[in-house]
């Protein structure tokens, strides 16, 4: 019944937007995209909150961006089956942006960094929050065994050198409570169907389209 909660189209409409973002960057590279959006722990502490959001659109590269769609595309698909499309996308933008801005306080200046791999993460650790809750777990299975599994992917999978590891940790920590708290309120009821997950996918989009627009106009005019 899990699949019942699937909404292909808000995930091609995500997928196709981060893509054709990416071109953009690509094709118009005086936009200085990176610049304006980067997850900088100076500019978040001086108020500009949006880049916590901005910053998950942007990747390095092709192999950077691929191997977050990929990973996230896994995570994403498993937490749309339990919770639906549209709350999935929003509460992983919802834990990336307070991963990042948690990552920013700690490191207080001097640090940039970009990539959904917090959001990613942020996934993670809602899965894992989730799994405390019998509604959404084996019924024969306990509730920290996948719990444990999450804190393995966290470690193989978010501690190379190459990886902003406090941005993944951060995001994983975010993501526990949010599931904590989902899994507490869906235990006993029916996940909602059509108008929320359409009105939860509208709002991501929106606070995705607003936060880029936060940073074009502080770039024109302050």
């Amino acid at each position: 019944t899990g699949f019942q909660n699937i909404n292909r189209f808000q995930f091609a409409v995500a997928l196709i937007a981060l893509i054709l973002f990416h071109l953009l960057r690509v094709v118009y590279p005086e936009l200085e995209l990176v610049r304006l959006g980067r997850s900088s722990a100076s500019a978040i502490n001086d108020g500009e909150w949006f880049r916590a959001v901005t910053a998950l659109t942007l990747h390095s590269g092709i192999k950077h961006l691929m191997s977050n769609i990929f990973f996230g595309g896994i995570v994403l698909f498993s937490l749309s089956t339990l919770i639906g499309t549209g709350k999935a996308l929003f509460l992983a933008l919802f834990s990336g942006f307070l991963g990042n801005m948690m990552n920013a306080w700690y490191y207080g200046s001097a640090h940039n960094s970009i990539g959904a791999s917090t959001a990613v993460f942020g996934v993670v650790g809602i899965l894992g929050g989730l799994q405390f809750f019998s509604r959404f777990r084996e019924r024969k299975m306990f509730a920290w065994i996948p719990f444990a599994s999450a804190l393995a992917m966290l470690a193989f999978l978010g501690s190379s050198l190459k990886t902003d590891v406090l941005a993944h940790m951060f995001g994983f920590v975010a993501g526990v409570p949010i599931g904590l708290i989902v899994g507490k309120v869906y235990n006993d009821r029916e996940i909602e169907k059509s108008f929320v997950q359409n009105s939860l996918f509208i709002v991501f989009a929106l606070i995705v389209v607003l936060c880029w627009f936060t940073a074009f106009y502080r770039q024109a005019f302050l």
